[in-house]
């Protein structure tokens, strides 16, 4: 058997074989003439398609190349534009789109005609825009398979819905065809309304939501992501494991290195299935969400105290109250948060229940300073803890703690109002503070109307939503 000889070169007009061309093989027969120049043609593309994988380092993901450090991610994120077309919504969900219909969509009703994203098709190859109808839908005109670069280098912002509002979306893909290719919609870090972990801009109008009102706002303030989507997880041990491999970038503790929290933002969370703390079997609730731990700030601690927190760490806060709880048998503060039954109890058997939700023993002491008394402070280990005054509200209200002025500084998750509200099984609750109050044996607290309070030590209603790092 003997092989045609290919010179590599892009051959611009194909031989075409005529009614009356004598038909002859070998080398340079017309029976071959075809195949070598489509073959020349073939080589000369994947030196091509090489040379352009090499440049991006093997990777077709825009996100992926736009996360990395370095030149290319400014210049991709120059290219890119706004949509000349705004969806209505955008999908949460396969939508059958041969049957279509009118449906709602994310909360919204969708009428015919209107514009949606299809970004979460069990087929990828259906993703992309399209138009509603009262049956089948169609790509919406000008985002058909002929439309070549429609969609590349786009933000598609989606103003409204339950789950999609204000989020905007790219093609995480410069080189495909729509209906042929898969297409993978990633969300963008930019937003035209307020959100953790989110670049405000102006949409294509030159607005923003800043002004939206207070219901829609404080909404909005709560969009962060299942941090098992952002890692491409199954299970929380493997967030847990992805997250410590971040603060050490080798898997391993080892303080010369530096952490990697890229991608990861404030308000992204997790949810606990179970919690075991030795008396009660906390289980998730879809609904009341006790369960749900939030990313709430990096590197809170590092490089503090006597005795140096000195590895990297995630800070995470519970959304809501686990349980209730008193801070003290009888309405005593003294020697502080550090000598209270609450403190035994978080270190103790619910810090035992929290590894194991957890899936291992991720869980990082760190020194806080402490009041003691009116006068008196201390650097004290915790593991599992409430937060303090300051790192709530930024300041001394109730529990004229200076000393704990000078070394915490208010939490990222706490600088939104929306997130000291917390709720105990559906309703509002207010919770404990890790601080004294000043004038009397009482513990300060963050009221249920989400104000700067507190109450005697022995109260049992107080709300439990503490906190804990993740190293």
């Amino acid at each position: 058997m003997a092989f045609l000889t290919v010179v590599k070169q892009w051959v611009r007009d194909i031989w075409r074989v005529e009614l009356t061309t004598r038909w002859a093989g070998g080398e340079d027969g017309t029976a071959n003439i075809q195949a070598k120049q489509l073959a020349a043609r073939t080589e000369y593309l994947k030196d091509f398609a090489d040379e352009v994988l090499t440049a991006r380092d093997g990777e077709e993901s825009l996100l992926a190349r736009i996360n990395k450090s370095g030149v290319e991610p400014m210049k991709i994120m120059a290219k890119f534009e706004w949509c000349d077309d705004s969806p209505v919504a955008a999908s949460t969900e396969n939508i059958a789109v041969a049957s279509g219909g009118l449906m709602t969509m994310d909360g919204i009703n969708l009428a015919v005609g209107v514009l949606v994203l299809l970004k979460d098709q069990d087929d990828k190859r259906e993703n992309g825009l399209w138009q509603v109808q009262t049956g089948a839908w169609n790509r919406f005109p000008g985002y058909q398979a002929a439309d070549n670069d429609s969609l590349t280098y786009k933000l598609i912002l989606i103003k409204y819905g339950d789950e999609n509002g204000g989020k905007t979306f790219f093609l995480d893909k410069d080189v495909y065809t729509i209906g042929q290719s898969e297409l993978i919609f990633a969300e963008s870090i930019f937003s035209s309304r307020p959100a953790p972990g989110k670049v405000l801009i102006f949409d294509r109008n030159g607005q923003s939501e800043v002004g939206a009102d207070s219901a829609d706002l404080s909404s909005s303030l709560e969009q962060g992501r299942n941090l098992l989507d952002v890692f491409s997880v199954d299970t929380i041990a493997e967030a847990m494991a992805e997250i410590r491999r971040r603060c050490n970038n080798n898997g391993e503790i080892d303080n010369s290195k530096k952490p990697d929290f890229k991608g990861i933002m404030i308000g992204d969370y997790l949810d606990l299935p179970s919690l075991n703390d030795g008396t009660t079997n906390f289980i998730w609730n879809e609904n009341y969400k006790n369960l749900r731990i939030l990313v709430s700030g990096f590197n809170i601690y590092k490089g503090a105290a006597d005795t140096e927190n000195t590895e990297n760490h995630i800070l995470f806060s519970f959304r809501n109250c686990v349980t209730t709880r008193q801070m003290n048998a009888t309405d005593i503060n003294t020697g502080g948060y550090a000598s209270s039954a609450m403190k035994t109890y978080l270190d103790g058997v619910f810090a035992n229940g929290l590894r194991t939700a957890l899936g291992g023993d991720y869980l990082y002491p760190v020194y806080r300073l402490l009041s003691t008394s009116d006068s008196n402070w201390a650097w004290n280990a915790n593991t599992v803890f409430l937060p303090t005054e300051y790192e709530v509200w930024g300041a001394s209200v109730w529990s004229g703690a200076k000393y704990e002025g000078g070394f915490q500084c208010q939490w990222p998750i706490f600088r939104e109002t929306v997130y000291k509200g917390k709720k105990h099984n559906g309703s509002r609750m207010w919770w404990w503070e890790a601080s004294r109050y000043a004038s009397s044996a009482s513990f300060c607290d963050v009221n249920n109307s989400i104000h700067a309070g507190y109450a005697g030590s022995s109260s049992a209603a107080g709300g439990v939503a503490p906190a804990f790092c993740v190293r």
